[in-house]
């Protein structure tokens, strides 16, 4: 299964990310940092959101930008 890898701007909007892709029904995980390098324990580090449609998932991601 294909996997895409997007940038959001602050820990803020990766939580409404989160929420709004929960809104909608689809499957979605936060994954939190263990804490055993340089994030402090438990920072939200990204999103898992899926599988399903493309388009329902563009819905919540489509402005976001790859990562690099």
């Amino acid at each position: 299964m294909p996997k895409v890898v997007l940038a959001c701007g602050s820990e803020a909007e990766l939580l409404e990310i989160h929420a709004r892709a929960e809104n909608a029904g689809l499957p979605a995980e936060l994954i939190r940092d263990a804490g055993r390098t340089v994030l402090a324990e438990g920072t939200a580090t990204c999103v898992g959101i899926g599988p399903a449609d493309d388009a329902a998932v563009d819905a919540i991601t489509g402005a976001l930008k790859l990562a690099r």
